[in-house]
This record gives C-alpha cells, sequence and structure tokens, in this order.
C-alpha cells in the first residue's frame, strides 16, 4: 500500500504523515501478534483478551422484547434510553458526563458512587412507573473483564476493571478518579440500584465494541472508531470458543517511532508520552490536538509559511481547534465555525487536514481487518464488521479511506464492512449504535 507521489511533496508528506500508511504491512503484524499473545497468554507485546461471557449471537434465535433500560456511558457523553415490552424505544435523556458531577467533589477515591446515583436519579424521574424488575443494559467504554452474575434477583454479566494503568482508561472520565483494577462495575451499580428500589431481572454489562456487533445482524465482530477506537475478536477454543471478546487493540497497539510523522512525535512530547497508539492517530478525542501538533510542525517547514499565522494563534490560544470545526473546515470552508484565521490559511490547512484524515481511515481499516482477520477462512459465510464510527460518519474521506484499506487487506476473501447510525426517535433524540445492540442482546439472552 503506497501514497500517491504528489502528496509526499506537501507538508504533510514532507513530515511523514503518510509513513503510517506505507508501513501498514508492519502494523498489522504487530496487531495479529498483540492478539496472538493474547490468545494464548505468551507476554508482551500483547492487548486485552476479555471475555464478554456473551456468545457470539445465533440469527435464527427469535428475539423476545424486554422492557429494559439502555445506559451508554461513553467517553464524553452518557445517554439514557428505554425500550417497551413491544420493542418500541424512546431517548430518556443525553447529558455531558459533567452534567452528573456535583459542584461538591467530595470524596475523590469514589467518584465513581455520586455519579451512578445521579444517573439512576435521572432516570427514575424520567421513567416514573418503572418496573423494579426492568431489565438494564450498561455499555462501559473502558476495560473491563466480564463475570457471570447469579444473583436470586439478577442473572446476566457484569465486569470487573482492567487495565487502569495500561491503557483502558486513557479517556479521562471524571468520575473515574480512583478506579482500580478488580472494582466490579456491575456490583457497585447494583447496590445503587438496590438502593433506589430497582433489581433488574436481567442486567448485561461490557464495552460498546461487544454491543456494536450486536447491532448489526448477522455480524461477526464491533469496531469503534469515535471519540476511542477499540474493537472485537471471537474466541475459537476452550471455554471461550464462540465468546465475543473485547482486545482494546486500538489503544494497546503502539505505532512503530519510525512510522510516526514529526507531528505525531511533537505531539507526544506535547502530551508527556513516549509513543502513540493506534487510535490516538484516527479516534476523535485525540484528533484536535494532533491537528494541532501538525500545524505547528508544518509550520517550520519552508512550504509551511502560510501555516505560521495559524500556528502563532493556536500557540497564544487566540483560536483553538474541535472536531466539529475541523469538519466544518473541509465540508464548508466558509462556515463561521471556521475561524478567519483557518479561512487565511486555504489549502495548506486543509491539505494537511485531509492528510491526517485519509491516515486515520486507513489506520482505523486496518482495525476493521484485524477484528475479522481470523474469521476468513471460515466456510460458515462472510465476515461481517459491524462499525460504529463517528469519525467516519462526520469527516470527508475518513470512511473511504478506511474502506479502502479494509478491503486491500482483505484481498480477495469475502467480507463485508457495514457502517452503523444510531437510530432517530420520535421524541427527537437518537439511540446509538451501541444502545441498540444491547437492546438486541438483552432480547435475546437467556435467563
Amino acid at each position: 500500500m503506497s501514497t500517491p507521489a504528489e502528496l509526499l511533496h506537501q507538508p504533510a508528506g514532507q513530515l511523514g504523515v503518510f509513513d503510517a500508511i506505507d508501513g501498514l504491512a508492519e502494523i498489522v503484524r504487530l496487531g495479529k501478534l498483540r492478539l496472538h499473545n493474547a490468545c494464548y497468554q505468551k507476554g508482551a507485546p500483547s492487548c486485552a483478551w476479555d471475555s464478554s461471557e456473551i456468545h457470539l449471537p445465533d440469527p435464527k434465535r427469535t428475539e423476545r422484547f424486554r422492557p429494559a433500560v439502555l445506559i451508554d456511558i461513553g467517553g464524553t457523553q452518557t445517554k439514557v434510553g428505554y425500550q417497551n415490552a413491544r420493542g418500541e424505544m424512546r431517548c430518556l435523556f443525553d447529558h455531558p458526563n459533567t452534567w452528573f458531577q456535583s459542584a461538591d467533589p467530595g470524596d475523590d477515591s469514589r467518584a465513581l458512587e455520586p455519579f451512578l446515583e445521579a444517573l439512576i436519579g435521572e432516570i427514575k424521574k424520567s421513567v416514573p412507573q418503572l418496573a423494579p424488575d426492568c431489565c438494564l443494559g450498561l455499555i462501559w467504554s473502558n476495560q473491563v473483564q466480564c463475570v457471570p452474575i447469579g444473583t436470586p434477583s439478577t442473572r446476566g454479566v457484569s465486569g470487573i476493571v482492567r487495565g487502569s494503568k495500561s491503557g483502558g482508561y486513557r479517556k479521562g472520565e471524571w468520575f473515574l478518579r480512583g478506579i482500580r483494577d478488580g472494582d466490579d462495575i456491575g456490583a457497585l451499580f447494583l447496590l445503587a440500584l438496590s438502593r433506589a428500589g430497582w433489581k433488574p431481572a436481567v442486567f448485561l454489562l461490557g464495552n460498546d465494541t461487544i454491543f456494536t456487533l450486536f447491532a448489526t445482524p448477522r455480524s461477526s465482530a464491533g469496531v469503534v472508531m469515535s471519540s476511542g477506537g477499540n474493537c472485537t475478536v471471537i474466541g475459537d477454543e476452550g471455554r471461550e470458543k464462540s465468546h465475543i471478546i473485547n482486545t482494546e487493540l486500538g489503544g494497546n497497539l503502539a505505532i512503530p517511532e519510525n512510522l510516526l510523522s514529526d507531528g505525531d512525535r511533537f505531539c507526544a512530547e506535547m502530551r508527556g508520552v513516549s509513543s502513540l497508539s493506534l487510535e490516538e492517530l484516527c479516534a476523535g478525542l485525540w484528533f484536535p490536538t494532533l491537528v494541532y501538533a501538525h500545524v505547528c510542525a508544518a509550520a517550520e517547514l519552508p512550504d509551511g509559511a502560510p501555516l505560521a499565522a495559524l500556528r502563532d494563534a493556536l500557540v497564544s490560544g487566540e483560536a483553538t481547534l474541535n472536531n466539529r470545526m475541523l469538519v466544518a473546515s473541509l465540508k464548508n470552508p466558509g462556515s463561521e465555525l471556521v475561524p478567519q484565521v483557518i479561512r487565511d490559511s486555504g489549502a495548506s490547512f486543509t491539505g494537511l487536514l485531509e492528510a491526517l484524515v485519509m491516515r486515520g481511515g486507513a489506520l482505523a481499516g486496518a482495525l476493521c481487518y484485524l477484528s475479522v482477520a481470523s474469521q476468513l477462512e471460515s466456510p460458515e459465510g462472510p465476515a461481517t464488521v459491524s462499525l460504529d464510527s463517528s469519525m467516519s460518519r462526520h469527516f470527508p474521506g475518513f470512511f473511504a479511506s478506511l474502506s479502502k484499506t479494509f478491503k486491500e487487506l482483505c484481498g480477495g476473501r469475502v467480507a463485508e464492512l457495514i457502517l452503523a447510525h444510531p437510530m432517530p426517535v420520535e421524541d427527537g433524540g437518537e439511540i446509538s449504535v451501541p444502545m441498540q445492540g444491547i437492546a438486541r442482546a438483552l432480547n435475546t439472552y437467556e435467563t
């Protein structure tokens, strides 16, 4: 996989932005090595290998709709929906995570408990007639080791915190202050629910990638590339056979230093880290900082003079970058969302941004491939990736680059890539992709 020669002579090429694309075979090799080592517990380099304790869904199994609350706790937002006994869904609320934060921080070592209490209180207000045994699905967008639940009143899956110091909790949500490996998120949640008079008949907790898989019928992999990046694989032996496995590969797959650009290296230096992972080069949480760093690096090049004023404005704080603004600068450069200093940078900024989007899409395509690489020789039909990606839905060119890379890596083997979308509902809100998936998981869960 090579980069067109004309792009190499632009500032992005001079910085080495395309080195990761040209070195994609090495990145894929390292990804496969991490998955292999994780599966067979062979040590570093590795990634997570956390069974969801949920089997790959049987396409022949009929859904039985259950009244259920659907909670999606993401890196920046918490969304809550409700499914009634007819399978109809509505959005209850969608708040920034900071909305649940009290002015009095209290005991920082237990920040999760006040968050859960505030969240449950808001749910009970939104559904006053909530049945005390109403099912609950909790999407936990950080690393957990799932374990079965079997209390007298509740069956399902809980999650034990893992990787809190090794990349599984890098997004920095305020309510995770003091979180430690070994904490049982489900047990803490069920305790808070019990205090509120709620003992769900079925409680399922899992990573968003797990339920992204469920969101697309007949899929065999779930990939997320939004605020963070991650993928599933399927267990193929022992008690984990056909279990959906969470890998945290996007955060654990470090990009080799020789494939990083000068802007990447500056970005790592700014953040005080020694290396960057795959998700940090293509997920939304880090993307504005990545663009900032590349503008600063490009402004030092002989061909980067048109970016000097923007670099100065960013360094001084006169201008700041966010994803909404970056999308607007690609779709509609004249938009009022785009500061004048970016407009004045013209094609120099746009070309650099397009290059970073193209590279991000290619790396995301490699992650999609890694999620199904072990399935491509299976005689059971096409491997299908269910992809939840706000980067793909919003940034022009991202999904095209992702799809192209995925297809090329799969070669002639049969594989499908389906970009899932949030589901609009009548109340004006939307049900996120993993929320749709966790509803299907609850509807097909065998108690």
